[in-house]
């Protein structure tokens, strides 16, 4: 019996121990993304409340005649070039069940100091109000100006890449060109 009053107590350590692990790693967490399928890395405005985006997207600026739209600071001009959605994209493998969204993004630095335009914390909003992380551009990607240092006065020029679930529309972008700055809200034009 004495045995069997240790076992016990032990297997109960055991089971909160791993229960109190679960809980901390948010294993409880109602809607949680398990990160299968295409579109892993969305986030919803209830599953983003940790993360540094708005739970609600912005309204998009205003776009100028050519589809360009300053940032809040005025120190970042972003131009949609082209937008297109297709299963298969060079350099990448094929998603199941998915498509790649590629914007054709140009940034124009019109501020005073360099600064490095990078894939993290840029996001796209779908219609149904998912935020997609970009993609980390490959190697024949990261050749685009874009990726580069983008100093004042020159344009960056790049593919930005988007995983969607094939149901899902782009609608808008979120862009960061410094960590201090709002988002710049771009709507987007209906894919290619």
């Amino acid at each position: 019996m004495y045995w069997g009053a240790i076992a016990a107590a032990i297997a109960l350590t055991t089971a909160l121990a791993l229960l109190l692990l679960l809980a901390m790693n948010g294993a409880f967490r109602p809607d949680q993304n398990q990160g299968e399928g295409p579109g892993a890395s969305a986030e919803s405005p209830e599953q983003n409340e940790d993360s540094q985006a708005d739970p609600a997207p912005g309204e998009p600026a205003p776009t100028d005649e050519n589809g360009a739209v300053l940032s809040a600071d005025e120190s970042v001009l972003y131009r949609i070039e082209r937008l297109y959605c297709d299963k298969k994209l060079s350099g990448r493998s094929t998603t199941s069940g998915g498509r790649y969204c590629v914007v054709d993004l140009a940034v124009e630095n019109r501020g005073a100091t360099p600064f490095d335009f990078g894939s993290e914390g840029q996001k796209l909003v779908t219609d149904d109000r998912r935020w997609l992380n970009a993609e980390s551009p490959t190697a024949p990607e990261s050749d685009a100006s874009l990726w580069k240092t983008i100093e004042p006065g020159e344009v960056g020029i790049g593919p930005l890449v988007f995983i969607l679930t094939v149901d899902q529309l782009p609608e808008s972008l979120e862009l960061f060109h410094h960590p201090e700055q709002e988002p710049t809200n771009i709507r987007l034009p209906a894919p290619e």
